[in-house]
């Protein structure tokens, strides 16, 4: 076989081999070697679907779905709360809560030697009422 032959035959195979092995890794593979950027895409959707964001009704702060403590049916909707002391007191007034004229903070006044965490994080910890440093959410006074 002469040299041209030879890089042809070797550029072929090559060639099918890439092929082949894409076809077995699944319909990302050319896409993502190639350029298309539909691999990425998948995963962006894949990452959508895996974490869905949603509001705390009582105070509007929006996380991940998997970490809302609490939630409720409230006229055919589904509610969701970041803790169980927001969706006890969202339950005193939903309506207000609802429409917006009421938006729930669950600090209280500043009392000495008082210490208030985050009920997501509870390794926050401060001597004054105020907001997770970590998620935004409002600190609540430590038991």
């Amino acid at each position: 076989m002469n040299n041209k032959r030879m890089i042809i035959w070797i550029m072929v195979t090559g060639i099918t081999t890439l092929l082949a092995s894409s076809l077995y890794a699944g319909a990302c593979g050319m896409s993502g070697m190639m350029g298309g950027g539909s691999c990425g895409q998948h995963e962006e959707k894949h990452q959508a679907a895996v974490s869905e964001k949603v509001k705390c009704a009582y105070d509007g702060m929006e996380m991940d779905k998997k970490e809302m403590k609490a939630s409720m049916r409230y006229k055919g909707k589904k509610l969701y709360f970041c803790t169980k002391n927001e969706m006890k007191e969202f339950k005193k007034d939903p309506q207000a809560y609802l429409s917006g004229g009421k938006k729930g903070t669950m600090t209280t006044t500043t009392e000495p030697n008082a210490q208030y965490t985050c009920p997501m994080h509870p390794e926050v910890i401060s001597d004054k009422p105020g907001n997770c440093p970590k998620c935004g959410m409002n600190l609540v006074k430590k038991k």
